[in-house]
């Protein structure tokens, strides 16, 4: 995912909000590392592109990403492959925002279907 942020924000030099859900039941303190080391990692990787993150606990990532999206012109999102018993019962979050999403959606698949970095 990293190339096409890198290529997009030399091309047209957008605003990127970064969006990092966490598990519903987590802790203040863990939102607030989670917020530290976005806030890091943005500030080494985008320290020249106006970037912005949200931070934040969510019973449902998909209607958590679908609620953002009115505010945005594209949504792209990093995936891994699910095959099998996991996709059939753990559905594919990714293929629910393309389908429900009223907004244009890239998702950018990882190499053998492993997501490197929690933040893209």
């Amino acid at each position: 995912l990293m190339p096409m942020l890198e290529a997009m924000a030399v091309a047209v030099m957008p605003r990127i909000t970064f969006l990092h859900l966490l598990h519903f039941d987590c802790t203040r303190d863990e939102i607030r590392g989670a917020d530290s080391e976005l806030q890091e990692w943005l500030t080494d990787n985008f320290f020249d592109i106006q970037t912005g993150h949200i931070i934040a606990a969510s019973e449902s990532r998909l209607e958590y990403i679908l609620q953002e999206a009115r505010y945005h012109d594209l949504i792209i999102m990093s995936a891994a492959r699910r095959h099998g018993f996991k996709k059939m019962f753990f559905g594919s979050l990714s293929d629910s925002v393309v389908q429900d999403c009223e907004k244009p959606v890239m998702v950018v698949y990882t190499p053998g279907g492993k997501k490197e970095n929690p933040f893209l």
